[in-house]
């Protein structure tokens, strides 16, 4: 059954890329997907693509950038699917997802690792970025540039949450991967992952207590119409990235892979500048609503993660990775 849903995803997807190639401008179109609401205000990854598309579309003769969101193009496996197959062009989200196609990129996350937002910077301009750019490369995935998720990674749920303790047992959705289900573990909870677009009616049903999101993403979404709790745990960072096609990209002009290259940069910075504003925001906007937010002690669960980190850099070969990026200030 997985296979053919996976089949009509690559079907869907394949349809609609070919149904148009050239814009009313005569400009190639290149389809860039992301599975996030079209807001720009609310969410980093429609807000980044913009940015992108509008600093493409502005610089280049030959090429047009088009946005499909809402996961038009499919799931974020999907789309990496058909980014590795040269179906679609380019895609827009979190590096979570990517460890299932590059396992290394699990270093990006593993639970309690980032300290602040100047560390991930670092670590991912710097030769740590380099090194996971060029394993993705390897599997047809060209990494454009690097971005933040518009702040650290909470637990909503509809559960009434005071301490660390009450986490426990809790069924909270998590994006299917390693180091998410790894986190929630950790803090005790039962993780349970499930599609994104499932995330709201599995709330309502009670086949989940709570899920885990940067606060921009709960509200943009209105999750807080079917959750009221948020456990602020920043377990996680969530990293970002642009990636393209190495069918795509390989047939660029020399000009062309220059815009490309330097709209991704130009997207990343403008979004990145934005984080501490709009996750300050986003908890503002989530009390308006009634969401009730607490911070607690997350000590315990982080000072456990340093073992998991340990052996799961050391099980996907990246444990000088996960050295250089503990060095860093």
């Amino acid at each position: 059954m997985k296979k053919i849903c996976l089949f009509g995803a690559f079907l869907m997807a394949f349809l609609v890329i070919s149904c148009v190639g050239l814009a009313d401008n005569g400009k190639t179109i290149l389809k860039l997907g992301h599975v996030e609401v079209p807001d720009p205000n609310a969410d980093c990854v429609h807000y980044a693509s913009l940015a992108f598309a509008q600093y493409v579309n502005s610089k280049s003769n030959d090429i047009q950038i088009q946005i499909y969101p809402n996961s038009q193009l499919g799931g974020e496996s999907e789309e990496l699917q058909s980014l590795q197959m040269g179906v679609i062009d380019l895609r827009c989200g979190g590096t979570a997802i990517m460890s299932s196609f590059v396992k290394q990129f699990g270093v990006l996350d593993l639970p309690f690792l980032w300290k602040n937002y100047n560390q991930f910077h670092k670590a991912i301009d710097g030769p740590v970025g380099a090194q996971l750019a060029a394993l993705a490369e390897k599997s047809n995935i060209k990494v454009l540039s690097w971005f933040d998720s518009w702040g650290y990674r909470n637990v909503l749920t509809s559960k009434t949450i005071n301490t660390a303790d009450d986490l426990k047992g809790l069924k909270i959705r998590c994006i299917e991967t390693p180091t998410n289900i790894a986190a929630m573990k950790l803090m005790g909870a039962n993780p349970t992952p499930l599609a994104f677009g499932e995330i709201y009616t599995a709330f309502q049903s009670g086949v989940i207590d709570g899920m885990e999101q940067c606060a921009p993403v709960l509200f943009s979404n209105k999750f807080y119409e079917v959750a009221k709790n948020v456990a602020v745990t920043e377990h996680l960072f969530g990293p970002l990235c642009f990636n393209m096609s190495i069918q795509t990209w390989n047939k660029l002009s020399d000009q062309d892979k220059k815009i490309i290259l330097a709209g991704a940069k130009f997207a990343a910075d403008k979004e990145r500048s934005l984080t501490p504003i709009k996750e300050k925001q986003a908890f503002e906007a989530l009390k308006k609503q009634g969401v009730k937010i607490v911070k607690i002690d997350t000590s315990k669960f982080a000072k456990a993660a340093i073992d998991y980190q340990n052996s799961y850099a050391k099980q996907i070969g990246v444990t000088d990775l996960l050295n250089s990026i503990r060095k860093i200030k």
